[in-house]
């Protein structure tokens, strides 16, 4: 059973080594990101908030040096996908909505 065990070992730690040599498909060299979430009244419109990160970006790209801006929901390779996202329920309010995370389920 120790020689199993030591062999698996072996097997996913070379796994591991053998992933930091996969390229990743960008050039992660001179990349900012960053995550920003809007919060208030103002930003409560899903029109508001458009407008928003389409100005955000746009004055980004006027920056001297910037190459390229741009903005996605989920940042590659960022946490768990779906299992964070909070969900309504028709009739729920924002308070109640909040709780619906399944994340909050599993902690």
């Amino acid at each position: 059973m120790t020689i199993i065990l030591l062999a698996g070992a072996t097997l996913v730690l070379r796994s591991f080594v053998n992933l930091r040599d996969v390229p990743l498909g960008f050039d992660p060299n001179q990349v900012l990101s960053m995550q920003l979430r809007l919060n208030g009244e103002k930003y409560r419109p899903l029109e508001a908030r458009r407008e928003f990160f389409r100005l955000l970006v746009e004055h980004l790209e006027a920056q001297p040096g910037v190459i390229a801006a741009s903005g996605v929901l989920i940042r590659p390779l960022e946490g768990t996908v779906g299992w964070d996202l909070d969900y309504a329920v028709e009739g729920q309010s924002l308070d109640e909505a909040r709780q619906n995370a399944i994340y909050e389920g599993l902690v």
